[in-house]
């Protein structure tokens, strides 16, 4: 039975983390690949090794709040327990997926387990109202900032960090062969002709 539910467990897990990587590789890359900066597949490697990264360094204090100082006993979190959270969890942010809504993957998790603690009389309300009131301050800090850096300060570091893109990708991948070769794309223009501005901004475009 224990093996059954192990199982269970792990594939449940899985189904979450599937669910978390889709649900903030968006808000973290959509613009750049709104932009045309990266491509969705360059997005997807870039979230991974970002995932891996930050679940090894500063993830791992996360697991400690969720896991220990958000519930006064953390023996509630019994196998079957366990698995049912980590379900919910998946089973919202899925949701949001599917409807292509960015739902906030903390938001979600800290709200299954703070249910489980509550049911269980464990929840450790003074850790819940600290999570609650940097989920209120960091959306306006965010939003401040970007519209005072918006407002007055864009448009000269626009110009000092602006980029020349190609309408060519940098690199190609060659799948007619029996391997695929990476070869080096059309990039820049070689012959310095053909630039022209797009007509929706001041991206300097260099033609092929």
């Amino acid at each position: 039975m224990v093996e059954a539910l192990l199982l269970v467990g792990v594939l449940v897990a899985m189904f979450v983390g599937y669910n978390i990587g889709g649900s903030t590789t968006g808000p973290a890359f959509g613009p750049a690949v709104g932009a045309g900066t990266i491509s969705k597949t360059v997005a997807a490697a870039l979230m991974s090794v970002c995932f891996f990264i930050g679940a090894w360094t500063i993830g791992r204090r996360v697991v400690d709040t969720l896991g220990r100082d958000l519930v006064t006993n953390p023996d509630i979190f019994t196998l079957p327990a366990s698995i049912t959270v980590l379900f919910f969890i998946g089973l919202a942010l899925f949701v949001g997926n599917v409807f292509g809504v960015p739902a906030s993957t903390s938001m979600t998790a800290v709200g299954a387990i703070a249910g489980l603690g509550l049911a269980s009389n464990a929840l450790d309300w003074a850790v819940m109202g600290e999570i609650v009131s940097w989920w209120l301050v960091a959306p306006v800090i965010g939003f401040w900032l970007s519209a005072v850096i918006g407002r007055y300060f864009y448009a000269g570091l626009n110009k000092r960090v602006a980029l020349v893109q190609s309408k060519g990708p940098l690199l190609t991948v060659d799948r007619s062969g029996l391997l695929p070769v990476i070869g080096v794309g059309p990039g820049d223009d070689q012959t310095g002709a053909d630039r022209h501005h797009d007509r929706r901004g001041d991206r300097l475009y260099h033609g092929v």
